[in-house]
């Protein structure tokens, strides 16, 4: 059975919040890890495991409706192609689920958070929603 993923916010990294039986994701703070890849590996390994887990099950697609929230004050360059690929594997997600929307809160004056979020949203097949803070 696929476990929670949790992981603690530091001063370099998000905390991450991640339930199967959640209908909210979180990933909150600032990602500006030394090293993106081994932060985010896991986080890619549980969206994989959690898709099979919801192909494998029926009831996903009929019961199970998902926000994932990012929250980031900021993020470094490294972290953009690890964004990109969790965003990438909700986009796998989305056709075992009965709905699925990112959230992306910015502050209402960080107009670079907003802009990158709309990027975002541009090459990702989830409907996105944009929240000032």
């Amino acid at each position: 059975m696929l476990e929670d993923l949790i992981i603690d916010r530091t001063e370099y990294t998000p905390s991450i919040s991640f339930s199967v039986n959640a209908k909210d994701f979180m990933i909150v703070g600032e990602a500006r890890p030394e090293n993106a890849g081994k932060f985010f590996e896991p986080v890619l390994l549980w969206l994989k495991n959690f898709s099979e887990t919801a192909h494998n099950d029926e009831s996903f697609k009929q019961n199970k409706s998902v926000k994932v929230y990012f929250i980031l004050d900021y993020f470094n360059s490294s972290s953009i192609k690890y964004l990109y690929d969790v965003l990438k594997q909700l986009e796998f997600i989305k056709p075992y689920l009965f709905s699925l929307e990112i959230v992306w809160s910015h502050e209402s004056s960080d107009e670079d958070m907003y802009e990158n979020g709309v990027e975002f949203s541009k090459i990702i097949d989830v409907p996105f929603i944009f929240e000032k803070r």
